[in-house]
């Protein structure tokens, strides 16, 4: 009898941690607040660039949903994607060439998601990875062309922190490791993560050298299944 009062003890008890872990992961994730101003950059330039054309857009994004089947649940979130491109000409003293760089600040918010059991249908917006995009016209020259991108997180740091290769400055936040994957070409350099949820704040940025007195024409592109926008900065102003 003793045995069989710890055995349905034991059960209970199992039983009991199955549904509070199942209950936890459940929970429909809160929105987060919007950014306080989301054509706000947190990046800027040094070194003497002249900032010379910017733009901003939007889009929402819906993450592929993720199916735990030991709880039997799965979630999913979805949000929306602010962010603004800034081009800026830097200074050199190169006689057969001139140097751009654009940088994008993009903010991620979630606004709300699902769960549900895994063989429940839900009426949901099309899921999938979400992308940054910055596109540009005019040849590279002399193969001179960089990309870099990081996510950031509020900090406490004194002095700014610079990403690796740039010109520009981080006014808002602090680099983390991220979820981003990068592919780059000759006029594209694109950053897509399966999971915006996870990040908060990035930065993009990508330097090129192009033919002396070339004005090269830059856009930005945001991309998920939920939707896609574009900006293309204003014109150059002489």
């Amino acid at each position: 009898m003793k045995k069989t009062v710890v055995t349905v003890a034991a059960v209970a008890l199992v039983a009991g941690g199955w549904f509070g872990a199942r209950t936890l992961v459940a929970q429909t994730p809160e929105a987060e607040a919007a950014p306080d101003d989301d054509k706000a950059s947190a990046i800027e330039s040094v070194n003497g660039a002249d900032l010379v054309a910017w733009g901003c857009t939007g889009t929402s994004w819906s993450e592929d949903p993720q199916t735990i089947p030991l709880l039997a649940v799965e979630t999913a979130r979805n949000g929306s994607l602010d962010a603004c491109i800034q081009i800026a000409r830097m200074p050199d003293e190169d006689p057969d060439g001139d140097y751009y760089q654009a940088s994008v600040t993009a903010y991620w918010t979630t606004e709300g998601g699902w769960s549900a059991a895994p063989w429940t249908e839900v009426d949901s917006a099309p899921t999938g990875s979400a992308s940054v995009a910055i596109e540009m016209t005019a040849p590279v020259q002399s193969n001179v062309y960089d990309s870099y991108a990081t996510a950031l997180e509020d900090c406490d740091d004194a002095d700014p922190a610079y990403p690796d290769g740039g010109s520009w400055t981080l006014t808002g936040g602090c680099p983390v490791d991220s979820s981003l994957t990068r592919d780059a070409g000759d006029f594209t350099a694109s950053w897509t993560t399966a999971t915006p949820s996870d990040l908060d704040v990035t930065v993009h940025t990508v330097t090129v050298k192009v033919a002396e007195g070339a004005e090269p024409g830059f856009s930005m592109v945001l991309s998920s299944p939920s939707g896609e926008s574009s900006a293309a900065p204003p014109a150059y102003q002489d």
